[in-house]
């Protein structure tokens, strides 16, 4: 594996998990604070997680197809 794909596979990774928790906070916050039910806090981190499990899929895929081809 090359070392340029290598940094962007890490990168891609980091930065999405750096989001996730941005993203996941604010739910987790304001279900602590009463503000939202659990049932809208489940949606909320259903969508959430939704989106990142089809992020870590495309990197996957696309560090496979590169793999191919090197």
């Amino acid at each position: 594996m090359l070392l340029g794909k290598k940094v962007g596979i890490i990168s891609a990774i980091t930065g999405l998990s750096i989001g996730l928790f941005y993203a996941v906070s604010p739910v987790m916050y304001n279900l602590s604070n009463g503000h939202i039910s659990g049932h809208d806090a489940g949606l909320q981190s259903a969508v959430i997680s939704t989106v990142a499990g089809l992020s870590f899929a495309a990197i996957a895929i696309i560090s496979n197809k590169q793999s191919k081809n090197t």
